[in-house]
């Protein structure tokens, strides 16, 4: 008889026998890879690595149920054959293989936390994000970089801007109105996930971003979601700026639903 013992992940990280003899241990780093499976003294060997993934000795690769994971190039070797829906990286693993797991191969979750949405959950929010930015004439290679922006561990969802609510966005001196708003006149611009400073392309100087005030002109649909914190590469050339995020944010590419008050 022997005895498995896990990590936080489920992972087997040694086994025992009844004599409480370690007869295999786990010496892989923490996206799986070792230079040769561990052996002790016994020659007992098992295959499961971590959660859903089989080990393939011949090859080094792991077998998920529907792809195979390379540990060494700590990702998979095929696409995800769900597409977008698993996420914008076809071929990722986890984003922290310290508290994420991907049993399927499909799409990575996060262990053990009750208060995460579970995979279906995050998956169906992705897809309500993706629909609705082609809704918006937006072309399928360039909505990936959106969905980055939004932390699906919260709802996303399709709402009605009603005539007459305000709303606020943050620009860089002389830069033109953009697709994104907050209805909160205290949300900061690290909230919603982009750094406070900008480019005045006019003057080729950095100075902090503008709170402009709009005012909804008409109802129109927009994406209800929540800023996700990520590091701002883009409002600043050559500089990335690691933001909040947190903060409840509306995507609509109707600019003229919307009037800027003076």
């Amino acid at each position: 008889m022997y005895y498995y013992h896990l990590d936080q992940l489920n992972t087997p990280r040694f086994v025992t026998n009844n004599k409480t003899e370690v007869v295999w241990e786990n010496q892989a780093d923490v996206y799986g890879y070792e230079e040769s499976e561990a052996n002790t003294t016994n020659s007992f060997t098992q295959p499961i690595r971590f959660q859903g993934q089989y080990l393939d000795i011949e090859s080094g690769l792991h077998y998920n149920r529907y792809r195979y994971y390379s540990p060494k190039q700590q990702r998979f070797i095929n696409q995800d054959p769900i597409g977008l829906v698993g996420g914008i990286n076809h071929y990722q693993y986890a984003p922290n293989p310290v508290n994420w797991v991907d049993p399927f191969g499909l799409s990575c979750k996060e262990g053990e936390q009750e208060e995460t949405p579970i995979a279906d959950t995050i998956k169906q929010r992705k897809l309500v994000a993706f629909e609705f930015y082609k809704s918006q004439g937006f072309k399928e290679e360039d909505i990936p970089s959106h969905l980055t922006g939004i932390d699906f561990a919260h709802p996303v969802e399709k709402v009605m801007i009603e005539s007459g609510q305000v709303f606020y966005q943050f620009q860089s001196p002389g830069a033109p109105q953009g697709n994104y708003y907050s209805d909160d006149p205290n949300i900061t611009p690290t909230q919603l996930g982009i750094s406070p400073m900008g480019t005045n392309r006019a003057l080729n100087s950095i100075e902090p971003k503008i709170k402009g005030v709009y005012i909804a002109q008409e109802d129109t649909p927009a994406l209800r979601s929540r800023a996700k914190a990520v590091d701002d590469f883009w409002s600043v050339r050559g500089e990335s700026y690691p933001t909040e995020g947190g903060g409840t944010q509306y995507f609509t590419a109707n600019k003229l639903a919307f009037k800027k008050k003076r």
